[in-house]
C-alpha cells in the first residue's frame, strides 16, 4: 500500500500502564519481534497499488496444501480488518478516524477479493473490535467505543461486498498478550454488534481467566439464525 511511512506512536494498553513491571518484562520478551507499538503511520492518501505480495502468499499456501484437500475441512487465509489497521498504523493524514476507515475499506476490498478469488475462506482478523477498548479508545466512554465498533463492522461489510457470507469468517479477540487484561470490554455488549457483520462464522477465543466464563453470553445473546452454522 502506498501512503505509509515513518513510525506511529501507539498508546500502551491501559492494563499495562497500570502494571509497569509487567510491561517492562513484556517489552523485553518482544525485543526483535514485529513492530507493534511503532508500526508505520499513514502519511498520505492510501492506495493498494500492488497485490503481488498478497497473491504470492496465497499461491504459496495453495501449493503447500495441494493434493491434501482430504486432510482439511477447509483452507483459509487471514487478512487485517480496516479497523485494526487504523488503530495500529495511526493516521497523520486523514482529518478523522471515520475518513481513514472509509479509505482503508475501499483499498482492503482488493485484498479480500483476491483471497476469495483464490478459492480460500477469508478470515478477517478484527482485534480492534475488542482489544482497542483498552488501547486506542481507552479514554473514551463505552458508548463511543461501541459506536466505533459499529463503524468498523460497517466498513467490513462494505469491503466484502460481493463475497458470499459463508466464505467469510470474523475473528475477534482481546489481544494475544499474556497481560492482566483488567480493562477488557465484556463480550455481552459486543455480540449484537458482531452479529451485524455479514459473515458465515465467528471466531472468539475465550480460553483465558478473563473471558472463560463468557461462553454463557452466547446463550443469552444467541447466534442469528441466518448464520449457516447456527442450530436450526
Amino acid at each position: 500500500m502506498r501512503g505509509f511511512g515513518g513510525a506511529s506512536t501507539r498508546r500502551l494498553a491501559r492494563d499495562l500502564r497500570e502494571h509497569p513491571d509487567f510491561e517492562a518484562m513484556l517489552a523485553q520478551r518482544r525485543r526483535g519481534s514485529a513492530r507493534i507499538t511503532d508500526a508505520p503511520q499513514c502519511i498520505g492518501e492510501i492506495e493498494y497499488a500492488d497485490l503481488a505480495a498478497a497473491a504470492r502468499e496465497c499461491d504459496l499456501f495453495l501449493a503447500a496444501t495441494a493434493g491434501r484437500s482430504a486432510a482439511f475441512a477447509e483452507r483459509f487465509m487471514t487478512a487485517a480488518s480496516p479497523g485494526v489497521i487504523a488503530t495500529i498504523l495511526l493516521s497523520a493524514h486523514y482529518q478523522s478516524h471515520e475518513a481513514y476507515i472509509a479509505a482503508l475499506a475501499r483499498e482492503m476490498r482488493k485484498e479480500y477479493a483476491l483471497i476469495h478469488a483464490r478459492g480460500l475462506v477469508l478470515q478477517i482478523d478484527c482485534p480492534d473490535l475488542a482489544m482497542e477498548r483498552s488501547r486506542f479508545f481507552q479514554d473514551e466512554p463505552l458508548e463511543r467505543f461501541l459506536a466505533m465498533v459499529d463503524l468498523h463492522v460497517d466498513a467490513i461489510n462494505q469491503a466484502t461486498e460481493g463475497i458470499p457470507a459463508e466464505r467469510i469468517r470474523l475473528h475477534v479477540c482481546w489481544g494475544n498478550y499474556d497481560g492482566p487484561h483488567t480493562h477488557d470490554v465484556p463480550l455481552e455488549p459486543l455480540l449484537p454488534r458482531l452479529y451485524r457483520a455479514r459473515v458465515g462464522a465467528l471466531s472468539l477465543p475465550l480460553a483465558n481467566p478473563r473471558h472463560q466464563h463468557e461462553y454463557k453470553v452466547l446463550k443469552k445473546v444467541p447466534l442469528p439464525r441466518r448464520c449457516s452454522s447456527c442450530p436450526a
